[in-house]
């Protein structure tokens, strides 16, 4: 790039002289005076990280990366979550395979399954970068726990005290509060739950203790 000869002082303050702009293609030049040493690239990264050439809803920033499945194929990584913004633009991007990890904005959009798929995915993905291997049978149930009534809940605490089981409850965390908790608001407790029914050394309803050997007397 030629250095452009200084005509007067307000000249001086203009750095960028020429835009022109065609389809995706962007040029821009810029009028340099008296700095000395330069590094056009360092500028250029600067620059480009609070120029928008065009934002698309709340996503922020966008970045192209190689798929894991398929790392011939690019794909986009963007900070921020706007499914809207990419289904407007499905004429240049396949959105048939967007993914996120925002699991309220996946079961607000496209339901529970999609959300209870997500959260296997993320949680595999999450011990497998310590190299970590979880039988799926015990991540599926995780996400059916988590999701099962319909909506997202925590695998925490808060999330198990949505639990009808006082003893289930009590198996869990604070087992003080709990039992306090159902005393005073005379709960009843059927004795359905696993752990309830542990507490209790009752077997468990389920496998070889969800049915009873019923046997004929003759009197």
């Amino acid at each position: 790039m030629e250095r452009m000869p200084v005509q007067n002082e307000e000249e001086k303050t203009l750095t960028a002289f020429h835009v022109k702009a065609k389809g995706l293609d962007v040029e821009v030049h810029f009028r340099f005076t008296n700095e000395p040493h330069i590094l056009l690239a360092q500028i250029a990264q600067k620059t480009a990280k609070n120029v928008y050439i065009k934002k698309s809803g709340k996503i922020d920033r966008c970045t192209v990366i190689s798929q894991n499945v398929d790392p011939d194929t690019p794909a986009l990584q963007t900070a921020g979550v706007d499914f809207h913004a990419f289904w407007n633009m499905q004429d240049d991007l396949n959105i048939e395979n967007l993914v996120s990890n925002d699991i309220h904005a996946v079961l607000k959009t496209y339901g529970v399954e999609a959300a209870r798929a997500t959260i296997i995915n993320e949680v595999k993905g999450v011990f497998g970068s310590y190299g970590i291997s979880v039988n799926i049978r015990h991540l599926i149930l995780i996400a059916d726990f988590m999701t099962h009534s319909g909506r997202y809940r925590p695998m925490s605490r808060h999330g198990i005290v949505e639990s009808v089981s006082p003893l289930s409850k009590m198996t869990f965390e604070t087992a003080s509060k709990f039992i306090v908790d159902a005393a005073y608001h005379g709960e009843m407790d059927d004795l359905e739950a696993p752990s309830a029914r542990i507490c209790l050394g009752l077997p468990v309803k389920m496998g070889t203790g969800c049915f009873d050997l019923m046997q004929k007397l003759e009197v």
